[in-house]
């Protein structure tokens, strides 16, 4: 179901970038990319605190009218955030994209509490419909512009796809709030709690955020042509829905499982998540004009060379989610936040740096750089939390591989350039398999002065 709803999206998208101009694509591709950056902070990692105060024993209804009451603050901060940074960020036509697309992004929000119970629970399948539910109306409100897009002003390209939005994202809600009770008021607690807990997490995921798609908002900040880019980065973004979405299993499944247990299952998804990363960054770099084609036409086929240099970002995106999610368990959200502020300034600084000297493949090797540092900054915190949790040499060697096989392709031709990519993904399936034979018991505690030692 989630596949269906992931390709009910990327036709939607193709619909939009084939229908307009690239200018306007542009502005509109910079504009949802501040509305994703600031969505975080609507959600402010509410759906993951709220998963781990059901595992830790609090009543669900309670914690759902907590999550309520939580949601509704940080949804009126981050409108307020979105005006600031439209007016200081933006130019010219993406900020009459903002402003159009902001209800829908409001309503987006709604669903927050109530997804942290579905999650608990595990009820992933009412995710996935409203999921598909959604898709198919933005597809649905985005084919007019297969037939007025050239005749359409900028603004009424705009207007239709807020409305889209709009109807999808309400689409959502209506789907997934029913069934979640919000409980008595004696079964909640303050709202102010819920958001001091979730500070570590949200600011974590809001540094994240920035850290994916900071850039596409540089290139239109420096007047540099986003939309090339931007499709390159929603086709890996495209896998990492997939990758979130069987995520929430995982995150679920976490939680619910005894605490001694947790460590073999988290080793388990990385392993798993390595090669998913590994042949999806494969097919990303051998189908890379393929897919930039299918998705945005001719027009942006010589763009392909950017999705080649995001693979090994992608990967490592990939394989990141399973020991972040370990992390938060064990109560290290704060330090994912420290080292995340890290990642997100080596990512501002490469990026204008390499932005200004090669253009917009300096925005795609620098993603693919700091998203590296992330997964090994995340290996750090969870393995110094749960020793022996982080399979190290498969953590190490994907990004590293593909890495080794985008220089190979780009100075030898075929079929050494295919050769090498066979070498690269046995290599990879010989050390997952090697550490899932590993009978190394793990899960023992770890002493403070690791930690310190990681803090440093």
């Amino acid at each position: 179901m989630k596949s269906a709803a992931l390709a009910l999206q990327a036709a939607q998208f193709a619909v939009v970038a084939r229908s307009i101009s690239v200018s306007t694509f542009s502005s509109y591709a910079a504009a949802t990319a501040l509305l994703v950056i600031v969505g975080t902070v609507a959600e402010f990692g509410l759906i993951q605190t709220g998963v781990v105060y059901m595992a830790d024993g609090r009543p669900v209804a309670g914690v759902v009218r907590a999550g309520v009451r939580a949601t509704a603050v940080m949804i009126v901060a981050a409108t307020a955030i979105i005006g600031i940074l439209t007016a200081l960020l933006l130019r010219g036509d993406a900020r009459l994209a903002v402003l159009l697309l902001v209800p829908g992004f409001i309503v987006a929000r709604a669903d927050t509490p109530f997804l942290s119970a579905h999650i608990f629970h595990l009820r992933t399948t009412r995710i996935a419909v409203a999921d598909l539910v959604s898709r198919t109306v933005l597809l649905l409100a985005a084919l007019p512009l297969v037939r007025f897009g050239d005749s359409l002003s900028t603004g009424g390209v705009f207007a239709l796809l807020g409305l889209g939005l709009l109807l999808c994202e309400i689409a959502s809600v209506l789907i997934v709030a029913p069934g979640v009770s919000i409980g008595r008021r004696s079964d909640s607690f303050p709202a102010r709690e819920m958001l001091l807990r979730s500070l570590p997490i949200g600011l974590t995921n809001t540094t994240s955020l920035v850290h994916s798609r900071s850039d596409q908002v540089l290139l239109d900040t420096l007047r540099i042509p986003v939309a090339g880019y931007s499709i390159a980065a929603r086709i890996d973004e495209a896998v990492l829905a997939l990758v979130n979405a069987a995520g929430l299993v995982s995150l679920g499944s976490t939680a619910r499982a005894a605490k001694a247990d947790r460590p073999h299952r988290v080793r388990q998804f990385t392993g798993v998540a390595a090669l998913v990363g590994f042949v999806s960054a494969s097919i990303t770099i051998v189908f890379a004009p393929r897919l930039m084609h299918l998705i945005g036409g001719t027009k942006y086929e010589g763009d392909a060379v950017l999705l080649t240099l995001l693979a090994p970002g992608l990967a490592a995106a990939v394989m990141n989610l399973p020991l972040a999610q370990a992390a938060i368990l064990a109560g290290q959200a704060t330090r994912l936040f420290r080292f995340a502020l890290i990642g997100i300034s080596v990512n501002l600084v490469l990026t204008v740096g390499l932005v200004l000297t090669v253009g917009t493949k300096g925005a795609a090797v620098a993603t693919s750089i700091t998203e590296v540092l992330g997964l090994i900054f995340s290996g750090l915190i969870a393995g110094a939390a749960v020793h022996g949790v982080v399979p190290w040499r498969v953590v190490i060697a994907t990004p590293t591989l593909l890495a080794a096989w985008i220089c190979t392709v780009a100075v030898a031709p075929d079929p050494i350039g295919t050769s090498a990519g066979v070498v690269a993904l046995a290599v990879v399936l010989t050390l997952v398999k090697v550490d899932a034979l590993d009978q190394r018991p793990i899960g023992l505690p770890v002493s403070a002065d690791l930690c310190d030692e990681v803090d440093r």
